[in-house]
């Protein structure tokens, strides 16, 4: 199965005590039996830290059944010291890591990096008192702990096994005075370099929000990056999209699907519900309102390169909202939204190719978002600008007065002066 496919129905979650004996033949089949974990001590770290005990689950493609395909755990201590890891103390200010393991036949997708970035990001938010997180990795696992954000310290004095481990370290003071550490980009839409285009904010918030609580801080973010929309965006559940699909067939059900706003006769695609647009990522930085130490991306192309053509493949789901300069929420913006996927497929951690794309659910809408490759081409990454395919939803529409026609005309002929143009049709939505 492709990694992409596996990846897109991984969900993160609390672990529960019914998962232990799961959790239990993940440890087991992952560390030899001198290192693994026992049931005693992930029952005790389940009972005592449950805040820090967090799995990955897969939902089956078929069954719409989910099931624990691997876990982190930690508990809390005064010292990162061998006598020190058995137990847990709430009030200690390392958070140790005892295990970051995938069940053997999910390796190598992409999987334990979306889950420890996942349990970071879930920890940094607690703010419960935590300076740093701390671990030991083996020689050959440095480098996935080093792109994670870890700091490599020095060989570990625990004895814990027959092998050499090194000790590791993050410090989450610097995060949490980042202002909750949400990661934010500005993106340049309808632009083939950083610079030009129509610039939005993107701000990556996490799976669980409330939107609710978060309104008025969405509103302040909005109003800093003063541009004139900030998005905000979130990853769903997959079961959330099935509702949300329902709600909207609800709502659209005596709409006319297979309206068009208008076609012309040129080389561009006549479909008036798809557009295909640049964007660059312009700065990223890691925090919100105040968005200081901005890092700017490469300047390197993206570019596509010959391919065999791909069956349809897997989505994403993903929240998004939107909000002005002057903090008003809209329901929908187009570059913003070609903004915000164009942060996603260069950050998320599959592979992107032709075969995935991101569906967005907007307050009323929901919006199918792609890499973009004419032909049998695909789309790869070497740097940060991108093409994007975006389907817009399509809603019944009501034609325009001679007048208006008249006036529609005479823009899209001062427009495209040198354009052939038989509009066959003209109308506007209800919206």
């Amino acid at each position: 199965e492709h990694e992409s496919s596996v990846l897109s129905r991984v969900s993160f979650r609390h672990v529960s005590p019914t998962d232990i004996p799961t959790c239990l033949e993940i440890e087991e089949s992952s560390y030899p039996e001198d290192e693994a974990a026992s049931l005693t001590s992930l029952q005790y770290r389940q009972h005592h830290a449950a805040k820090y005990f967090r799995c990955a689950v897969l939902e089956d493609s078929e069954t719409g059944e989910s099931s624990v395909i691997g876990f982190i755990c930690a508990t809390r201590c005064k010292r990162f010291e061998h006598e020190t890891m058995s137990t847990h103390d709430s009030s200690g200010k390392l958070l140790a890591i005892h295990s970051v393991v995938i069940a053997q036949q999910y390796r190598r997708q992409g999987i334990a990096s979306a889950m420890l970035t996942d349990y970071l990001a879930q920890m940094k938010r607690l703010h419960d008192g935590v300076d740093k997180i701390v671990l030991m990795a083996k020689a050959h696992l440095l480098g996935f702990y080093v792109q994670s954000g870890f700091t490599v310290i020095r060989p570990s004095d625990i004895i814990h096994g027959q092998e050499l481990w090194y000790d590791c370290e993050m410090d989450v003071r610097v995060e949490k005075g980042r202002n909750q550490g949400h990661s934010c980009w500005v993106v340049d839409a309808f632009a083939h370099k950083g610079g030009t285009g129509n610039p939005a904010a993107v701000v990556l918030l996490a799976q669980d929000v409330d939107l609710k609580s978060l309104t008025q801080w969405m509103q302040t973010v909005a109003k800093e990056f003063n541009l004139s929309e900030t998005a905000f965006v979130w990853p769903m559940k997959h079961e959330d999209d099935h509702q949300h699909q329902q709600q909207q067939q609800q709502q659209n059900e005596q709409q006319t699907h297979d309206s068009a706003l208008l076609t012309a006769d040129s080389n561009t695609s006549t479909d008036p519900s798809v557009a295909v647009a640049a964007a660059a990522i312009v700065a990223a930085a890691s925090t919100t309102a105040n968005q200081s130490n901005p890092t700017i991306e490469t300047d390197d192309e993206y570019s596509i390169t010959q391919d065999e053509p791909k069956d349809e493949g897997q989505q994403v789901c993903y929240g998004i909202r939107y909000f002005t300069s002057n903090g008003t929420e809209i329901d929908l913006c187009g570059h913003a939204t070609l903004g915000s996927a164009a942060v996603l497929f260069a950050h998320l951690p599959f592979k992107v190719k032709n075969d995935v794309s991101i569906i967005f659910h907007t307050k009323h809408d929901r919006l199918v978002v792609t890499p973009y490759a004419e032909g049998n081409k695909t789309w790869t990454k070497k740097g940060n600008c991108m093409q994007i395919k975006m389907d817009f939803p399509q809603k019944a529409l009501q034609e325009l007065s001679d007048e208006q026609k008249i006036s529609v005309r005479t823009m899209l002929s001062n427009a495209f002066p040198q354009t052939q143009m038989d509009i066959l049709f003209m109308g506007l939505d209800q919206d």
